[in-house]
């Protein structure tokens, strides 16, 4: 991607390799900045960083809207008279970095960080998480709805497959997080039971009882892991199986 902006009389030319980025890879480009003016000129106001957003106050142009994570200082401090001054950087996403979703992004920004021109990006979740859905899709039919960013990186929500042993699932939420190399899943059930109460107490209507349920697993690699890089998969369907077990009613 490419972004050319101007604050006289320095001209910006902003470029990223790539057009999107997953958690905990790298982010590389290089930033251009060319003096257009006869006289040199300071640059101890400008600098190169890395912020989450708002998107809607971003687009409101809101001051103070961009959280820093990560900043580049420039590697001079004066811009010669028509000087061209060329600075490459690398930014290492966290593997928990909050995923880009409908209400918030990861941006470059460039220039004064008061008011920095910037260029929204895009953060996905990494590939041992988009592994971990695929199998909640192919094996137990629960079906992706969106995708959330979070302090702590990813929130999955599911669609429950529509069969009576999940018929009393609304919708599941599924956070993804990386702590060193163990792997920390948090289910999230919202549940609709009907109220065994009042049928009792010979209530003209059934009623609605809504709950949610949380369970936590976390796994060390050798239990979600063959070798280094491939996931253990029966181990994690098994996994699962236990834990849409706990939320299935009894007589199932």
């Amino acid at each position: 991607m490419k972004a050319i902006s101007i604050l006289k009389p320095i001209e910006f030319s902003l470029e990223t390799k790539g057009e999107a980025w997953a958690q905990g890879t790298k982010l590389e480009g290089i930033l251009v900045l060319k003096n257009q003016e006869k006289i040199a000129v300071p640059l101890s106001d400008f600098k190169l960083g890395l912020g989450l957003a708002d998107i809607k106050k971003v687009h409101a142009k809101t001051a103070g809207c961009f959280k820093l994570f990560d900043q580049i200082d420039l590697p001079k401090t004066t811009l010669e008279a028509g000087e061209v001054l060329q600075v490459p950087y690398t930014f290492h996403l966290d593997p928990n970095l909050p995923v880009t979703d409908k209400k918030s992004s990861f941006y470059l920004l460039y220039g004064k960080m008061d008011s920095p021109f910037h260029l929204a990006l895009m953060i996905t979740p990494q590939p041992l998480f988009l592994e971990l859905i695929k199998l909640v899709d192919t094996f137990f039919r629960f079906k992706l709805k969106e995708q959330k960013g979070t302090n702590k990186g990813v929130d999955f929500i599911f669609l429950p497959p529509t069969s009576r042993e999940f018929a009393t699932v609304e919708n599941m939420t599924l956070s993804c997080v990386l702590k060193e190399q163990d792997l920390v899943l948090d289910f999230t059930f919202n549940l609709k039971k009907i109220d065994m109460a009042s049928i009792a107490a010979g209530a003209s209507s059934n009623k609605v009882i809504k709950e949610t349920k949380t369970i936590s697993r976390t796994l060390a690699p050798k239990d979600y892991l063959m070798g280094k890089t491939h996931l253990d998969q029966d181990k994690l369907l098994k996994m699962f199986e236990v834990i849409f077990t706990e939320i299935k009613p009894k007589h199932f």
